[in-house]
């Protein structure tokens, strides 16, 4: 991940690696101090691929996690390089690590989206993201909701927002990926 990744405490359960007190770096200089920010994570994994020295990710659930992403001046998002197209090099080594898993759940979380090549700065509470069979290497499917407050002049608004589709990350190169756009 190349992220200083801290764990206060791990918990072997029969469903797997609960995580307590997980904080995950920001690897940029200048970004969030911290990316993620979880009191418990679950993770399971592929007990086939482990037995083939692959560590593949079964499913990883954060529970109300504070989420912190940073796009600087030019551009390029603070996680950029954790997304890899299916032709990067791929690491070797005595034990494989795959970013690959069946589903990524994120319930309950805050999302803050810092966009300081637009100047802008947006907050998502009550944010909930799914992926099913995530990879690299071809469409997955995809679900998300938050809730946003807004403050128009003297009225305050709340709105709830949902969609579900599809996300192929397979034909993106690394600078397409740092450089992608959202209308916050």
């Amino acid at each position: 991940m190349r992220r200083e990744v801290a764990i206060e405490r791990l918990v072997l359960t029969p469903r797997g690696v609960k995580l307590r007190g997980l904080r995950v770096r920001s690897g940029k200089p200048g970004g969030e101090a911290d990316l993620l920010v979880c009191d418990a994570a679950l993770v399971t994994v592929k007990l086939g691929a482990l037995l083939r020295r692959r560590l593949e990710l079964d499913a990883v659930r954060l529970d109300s996690p504070q989420i912190a992403l940073v796009r600087d001046a030019d551009g390029v998002w603070d996680l950029a390089d954790l997304v890899l197209s299916s032709g990067a090099a791929r690491p070797t080594g005595a034990f494989q690590l795959s970013l690959a898993a069946a589903e990524l759940i994120v319930r309950d979380g805050r999302l803050r989206l810092d966009d300081r090549l637009n100047g802008r700065r947006s907050e998502f509470q009550g944010f909930n993201l799914r992926f099913d069979d995530l990879r690299q290497d071809g469409p997955f499917p995809v679900a998300v909701s938050f809730v946003q407050t807004l403050a128009l002049s003297s009225r305050t608004f709340t709105a709830a927002f949902s969609a579900e589709g599809a996300v192929d990350l397979a034909g993106l190169r690394g600078n397409e990926v740092a450089q992608l756009g959202f209308a916050i």
